[in-house]
């Protein structure tokens, strides 16, 4: 684990908790939308196949949510805070705010 105090996490203010993990109704809606974009191929295909039961260090840190960020220097060019399990950035978004062409574009 590459946070195992969670000071990255606590400096960004992260949401954690249950609530936000398995009671928030964004998570239903996320991984529905996920499913209906492109039925999940990518997680079936490419991270099941390899995933392995892991415990964290400390137990509340499996109810961590997520999120994205781009810094220029000591700006941020873009915060994204998970709202929910599967409630993730879009990548273009992403490499949009990274300075990052995407391909044909």
């Amino acid at each position: 684990m590459s946070d195992p105090n969670n000071a990255c996490y606590t400096a960004l203010k992260l949401q954690s908790g249950f609530a936000t993990t398995f009671l928030n109704p964004a998570t239903p809606y996320a991984l529905l939308a996920r499913l209906q974009k492109d039925g999940a191929r990518e997680l079936v295909e490419n991270v099941l196949p390899r995933w392995k039961p892991w415990l964290p260090p400390r137990p509340e840190q499996g109810l961590q949510q997520g999120g994205a960020f781009v810094f220029r220097g000591s700006s941020t060019v873009l915060a994204h805070y998970d709202e929910a399990t599967g409630a993730h950035v879009e990548l273009t978004s992403l490499l949009r705010a990274a300075g990052v062409a995407e391909k044909g574009g």
